[in-house]
């Protein structure tokens, strides 16, 4: 029985540090505003545009996903000695769980900059064939191939 109470408390520790640690993108990445993409590039917009953070969450992801990989192919003898507060599946469940967080953050890090690159520096990191928001010129059209006389 005090194994199973001290699982509870680990994993309420842990569980509180999480609310405290959300992903390094949902802290430290700023978005942009919502309607700031209608009125075209403005280098002087205040978003992060560093993807460092989205970086950092993808490597959470890594290792949290691996070390729930790992704690679920251990043996079931392997959680029963006094140096391992959490049980296997306790373990697995956690490092599922702070792995889904931290993903959903680089997602988050990744649209997030990737749009502030996109109002910096206008339609130049625009996917092709595409016009700028509240552009109504069409795309020029390719120019003629030599023809073979």
């Amino acid at each position: 029985m005090k194994r199973f109470k001290l699982s509870i408390v680990a994993a309420i520790v842990f569980g509180a540090c999480a609310l405290g640690n959300l992903g390094c993108s949902l802290i430290f990445v700023k978005a942009p505003l919502a309607d700031s993409e209608e009125f075209g590039p403005d280098p002087e917009m205040e978003c992060t545009s560093s993807k460092v953070a989205p970086v950092f969450d993808t490597v959470f992801t890594g290792t949290n996903l691996l070390s729930a990989a790992v704690a679920a192919s251990a043996d079931d003898k392997s959680g029963t000695t006094a140096n391992q507060p959490l049980s296997r599946e306790a373990s697995v469940a956690l490092g599922l769980g702070f792995g889904a967080l931290f993903l959903g953050s680089a997602i988050y890090g990744f649209a997030t900059t990737a749009r502030c690159d996109r109002i910096h520096h206008g339609s130049a990191s625009a996917p092709a064939g595409s016009t700028p928001a509240g552009s109504s010129q069409p795309s020029s059209p390719a120019a003629p191939s030599p023809s073979d006389d």
